[in-house]
């Protein structure tokens, strides 16, 4: 697998949940992995070290301890965030306090800890699971409401308690059981269900209930789940969210119609004839995704999409006169700057959940507002690393659901540092650079990073800086000499200076700078392609990468370089393709990559070369079917990291380690993440302590370990005083037996949006699977970066692809996994990058040819496309980002006149 420039280092992987691999377990236990270690919310690219602190890099925004997935309780009392013994595996979207200290939780999961339960759980008191309620719907769990003795639920699911109850089920909250006969049976999803006396409203997306034609909107009977025929308010799109008052229902949506009014997104509708207040009329500019009710001030919170509402330029969050509808000006938080998912009301509190991140002001996610000013409370300051689905409260309890997996993190932007001692983030040490960290070096005076920022430290810095280790400030006497840097990958360190390799113009692609001023050095190999790895040892410059010269010389990708001239070295191990790593040791030289012949043998992603004349040793072989991408070594091992999920045809995916001596693998080492690793760190204060850095999310039976782990090796009991490092066992790995079933459909590709450097993916979901690839390449051919991503079963997907090269086409496709079974490839669509700070988006749609034109564009606020199969109903005056909410059921954009289609949106 091959990295080009301004690639977020995604990667390429089969994760193998379902199999089954024998190991000696009594070898395994030596390893521990840390659980209540650090992670972060995105992918480590580099790892450094000094004698107190570790330092990381990457694409991550918040750092914090491994101890939270999907759902915790804030305490109110005491201002802590409190955690669940066992956590869902997959998304939470809806929950409902049971009365006693305990709660139902809904989501879009089928494992909480070690436990099989899908969708749908009951979690006791003492906040563990309560294993004799299991319904298990087969579907996703969108709405939950308790009433003391039954549980409603709503979601996609078509089974539940074991019965064909589809979407809409009335459960006893104590067994779990179903009551067959009331089954209302809508034709699609629910998202809210609300018990008004002998009354059930619901909302969702649905145009067929209880035998009836009810679009997303209905009252049902609660005996029998018959429809009340005298209330039809018949909202022309999807409601979103309902409240219920003593006189009226409030609906919020994506509506313009509703009541037989007019009324864009927020409607107040009677309770006995569904028909809308006349003098309430908010009139949003987007969708209204969610409501809450304050009757007793007369007031109404309501989060969405919106720009403009009740009459002000008000977004995503807005307090709402009961009797007119109209906007509070004045109460208005700019902490809110994207889509508000949930409202919760508590006392003079208001707390807020959903897609916004206001990093500088401690709410990511979730806030609490003061419900008087908006302003935010002084006491919260919970940063979570994503997603805000849902929030209720019980006592002084109050439960929050997601998608997240940190929840009390700290924030640091792609750069952070630990005590090696404690794990404790350093709060003093913060430089806060603006764009993703690629490499990270120490020595006893200065931190040196590189990568995509522009600022660190609080000045301007280009891709490149020094930082003072006490205070994480850039160190204004030293200004990097590099100009036009596209980027850096890698950066070595010699007494008095630094080595910097990457894509740079000039020079070109490799650097020698001043350790005091940064001043360029006269010394210029001027490699003609990217650098990857720079190792600096003994006086001499091992450099790898993509180059096919340099030093003056001609050398395949991998060459060793005088450090006084510059000059190619006689050493000329010439790789046939990429090198990634580079690790000098006395023993020889290791290196990674994506080669298959190096040193004059045929050796596959690595190998050890001799440090005397570049020969590829010939008793060292280790057979790989992917890239490395990171090396470390201790005195007798090296330990290897990437992007290859067999090791000499074995499954040992992301990490191995091997004898340096004959590249025998340690099979104990069986850590197994789920996803590649790209950087490696042997703690040089104990040997026995190894981080590793990457994009997984597991390792091992180990989840909710995302992107960053300690590993700890202990060493069997001995009586002697000196215990050895762990003998090699002979014992290979057992074959590998796949349990999982290849999804059935196949993801449909559409849409690509591109802007700038990033590509925005838009494709069908299917319906058996939540995992996805994202395949992108310069070559239509080729399968050279991607990405493995959990979304949705429902609606359309979506998904962005950051730092590509300018002006550049790629080639994108997708498709499902399950476990270790993929399924097949969608087609594959080209779409174009723009040039650097272009502000232009670009559109690319998959067009189909149709029956239908479209007769006028222009001047039409809603416009209402028809063909055979469906339609769609589309609002100019929406965002970009709001788009894609209105073509949710539509499978191909498809126009026999492209131009008019352009004009469109």
């Amino acid at each position: 697998m091959k990295l080009s420039s301004r690639i977020a280092f995604f990667s390429f992987l089969a994760i193998c949940g379902s199999c089954l691999l024998i190991t000696p377990t009594a070898i395994l236990a030596n390893y521990q992995i840390d659980t209540s270690f650090l992670i972060t919310d995105n992918s480590v690219l580099s790892i450094a070290q000094d004698e107190n602190y570790i330092y990381v890099g990457g694409e991550f925004r918040l750092i914090g301890k491994q101890k939270h997935n999907n759902n915790v309780i804030y305490n109110k009392t005491t201002n802590t965030i409190e955690n669940f013994s066992d956590h869902p595996n997959g998304k939470v979207f809806a929950v409902a306090p049971d009365g006693n200290g305990g709660w139902y939780v809904g989501g879009q999961f089928d494992q909480l800890g070690t436990h099989n339960i899908s969708n749908l759980v009951h979690i006791k008191p003492d906040k563990t699971i309560n294993l004799n309620w299991t319904p298990n719907p087969n579907g996703a769990v969108r709405a939950l409401y308790f009433d003391g003795t039954n549980l409603y639920v709503g979601g996609d699911f078509t089974q539940i308690g074991g019965q064909n109850i589809a979407r809409l089920a009335k459960l006893n909250a104590t067994t779990g059981i179903p009551n067959a006969s009331w089954n209302p049976n809508p034709d699609n999803s629910v998202n809210k269900i609300i018990k008004d006396g002998s009354d059930i409203y619901v909302c969702g997306t649905f145009a067929n209930i209880g035998g009836l034609n009810r679009l997303s909107l209905v009252k049902l009977n609660d005996t029998n789940g018959n429809v009340n025929t005298s209330w039809n308010p018949n909202p022309n799109s999807v409601v979103y969210d309902i409240a219920v008052s003593n006189s009226h229902v409030y609906a919020v949506g994506n509506f313009s119609t509703i009541g037989a009014t007019t009324r864009y997104y927020a409607a107040k509708l009677n309770k006995t004839n569904g028909g809308a207040d006349p003098t309430w009329h908010p009139n949003a500019d987007a969708a209204v995704n969610t409501i809450a009710l304050n009757l007793s001030e007369g007031e109404i919170y309501v989060g969405g999409y919106f720009t403009d509402i009740g009459g002000n330029n008000i977004s995503y969050l807005a307090k709402l006169n009961d009797t007119n509808g109209q906007s509070n000006p004045s109460w208005t938080s700019t902490l809110i700057n994207d889509l508000v998912r949930t409202i919760h009301v508590s006392g003079n509190t208001i707390y807020v959940g959903g897609d916004f991140n206001s990093p500088a002001d401690g709410s990511s996610y979730i806030t609490a507002l003061s419900k008087s000013d908006a302003t935010k409370l002084a006491s919260w300051n919970f940063n979570f690393s994503d997603r805000v689905n849902t929030l209720a409260e019980q006592g002084q309890e109050i439960f929050i659901g997601g998608q997240f997996s940190i929840a009390d993190g700290i924030r640091r932007n792609y750069l952070a540092r630990f005590s090696k001692s404690t794990s404790q983030i350093d709060n003093n040490w913060n430089p806060n650079p603006n764009n993703y960290v690629t490499t990270i070096a120490v020595d006893n005076n200065a931190v040196y990073v590189g990568g995509a920022f522009s600022s660190i430290g609080g000045l301007s810095r280009d891709r490149l800086a020094k930082i003072n280790k006490t205070n994480g400030n850039a160190d204004s006497a030293w200004v990097s000499g590099l100009l036009e840097v596209n980027n850096i990958y890698s950066i070595s360190l010699s007494d008095n200076h630094i080595y910097v390799g990457g894509e740079l113009d000039v020079p070109f692609n490799l650097a020698k700078l001043q350790k005091t001023n940064g001043a360029l050095a006269s010394w210029y190999p001027s490699p003609d392609a990217g650098v990857y790895s720079v190792f600096y040892k003994n006086g001499n410059i091992y450099t790898g990468g993509n180059f096919t010269t340099i030093g003056s010389q001609s050398r395949n990708r991998i060459a060793k370089l005088n450090d006084n001239n510059g000059n190619a070295l006689a050493w000329n191990p010439s790789a046939n393709n990429s090198v990634r790593a580079i690790y000098p040791t006395n023993d020889g030289v290791f290196v990674g990559g994506s080669f298959t012949n190096i040193g004059g043998q045929s050796r596959n992603r690595i190998a050890k070369l001799n440090d005397t004349n570049g020969n590829a040793d010939p008793a060292w072989n280790i057979n790989l079917d992917d890239d490395v991408l990171a090396i470390d070594a201790d005195e007798n091992y090296i330990y290897f990291g990437g992007n290859f999920t067999t090791v000499n045809g074995n499954n040992i995916p992301y990490i191995a380690k091997a004898t340096k001596d004959n590249a025998s693998i340690d099979d104990s080492f069986a850590i197994n993440p789920n996803n590649n690793v790209r950087a490696i760190l042997i703690d040089t204060n104990n040997a026995n302590k190894i981080y590793i850095g990457g994009s997984f999310t597991a390792i091992g039976t180990n989840n909710y370990i995302y992107h960053l782990s300690k590993i700890t090796y202990t060493p069997p009991t001995s009586s002697s005083t000196n215990v050895p490092l762990p003998t090699i066992s002979e014992n290979k790995p057992g074959p590998i037996i796949c349990k999982d079933t290849k999804p059935s459909q196949v993801p449909d590709l559409f849409q690509i949006n591109t802007k700038d450097t990033t590509a925005k993916l838009h494709f069908t979901p299917v319906t058996d699977s939540d995992y996805y690839y994202i395949s992108f390449s310069e070559k239509e051919s080729a399968e050279e970066h991607g990405a493995l991503v959990k979304l949705s079963r429902q609606g359309v997907q979506s998904y962005e692809v950051y730092f590509l090269k300018p002006n550049t086409t790629y080639y994108f496709k997708v498709r499902s996994q399950n476990g270790c079974m993929p399924g097949n490839w969608s087609s594959i669509m080209k779409a174009k990058t723009n040039r650097r700070n272009q502000k232009q988006t670009t559109n690319y749609y998959k067009y189909q040819k149709t029956n239908f034109r479209i007769s006028q564009v222009r001047g039409i606020r809603t416009n209402r496309i028809k063909n055979n199969r469906q339609s769609l109903i589309y609002d100019q005056d929406l965002k970009n980002s709001q788009k894609f909410a209105f073509f949710h059921q539509i499978k191909h954009f498809s126009f026999e006149n492209e131009t008019i289609w352009k004009h469109f949106i």
